[in-house]
């Protein structure tokens, strides 16, 4: 068993009252380590990129067109004044944004603020990009897909990981961490090319005895 779950000896070790071997409960990881560490030994082990299960998806409505919502999605310099949780970016590769542009987003958040590096893997105007990222050395892919519904846009944005077996425990927690940061920069975005992508849809929202400006 030590020699399947390196993480299983280290603890072992730390127990030194042997506790593993009278039926001591292990966390939820270390459940999901031994499993996968045991069914590898049970088969020809073989390299798999297969992304880990159970990975965090969501959708969301935008009343712009894909266009308009790709044309936000892909505008790295104006990040910070789009996204409320980005202070600064700054591109590492050269311009235009494309695939494999690389660059650097300074985050804010309530206790902290923090640098992160963001890759784009797939980069297909107005349809689908792909952005890349690590934390705490695990890689993550965020998918986003958008497709024309009525007269708006679908998003579908999915987050995997390659890891497996105990990293991919500890992938998958970054991985709904992450889900929901995304969460909240669409939102961001949704605010910010709604109204701009529809003068018509805005202006039916003013009150009845209004007038436009002339």
């Amino acid at each position: 068993m030590e020699k399947i779950c390196p993480l299983f000896t280290a603890i072992k070790h730390h127990n030194n009252d042997k506790s593993f071997d009278r039926g001591y409960e292990p966390w939820p990881w270390q459940i999901s380590c031994l499993q996968s560490n045991q069914s590898n030994v049970a088969r020809k082990p073989k390299v798999s990129q297969s992304t880990v299960p159970d990975a965090p998806q969501f959708t969301m409505f935008i009343n712009a067109s894909p266009v308009a919502v790709y044309s936000v999605l892909a505008d790295i310099e104006h990040r910070p004044q789009i996204l409320r949780s980005v202070k600064l970016t700054r591109t590492l590769t050269p311009l235009p944004v494309g695939k494999g542009t690389l660059f650097v987003e300074q985050n804010v958040s309530i206790f902290q603020s923090f640098q992160q590096q963001f890759h784009i893997g797939a980069f297909s105007p107005p349809d689908r990009i792909e952005l890349t990222r690590k934390k705490m050395g695990y890689q993550l892919r965020a998918d986003i897909k958008l497709r024309q519904d009525n007269d708006g846009t679908r998003l579908t944005t999915t987050v995997t990981s390659p890891n497996s077996g105990c990293a991919g425990w500890f992938a998958r927690w970054f991985a709904r961490h992450w889900a929901g940061e995304l969460e909240q920069q669409l939102n961001d975005i949704k605010r910010y090319v709604e109204p701009r992508a529809n003068p018509a849809w805005q202006a039916s929202l003013r009150p009845k005895n209004q007038k436009s400006a002339s």
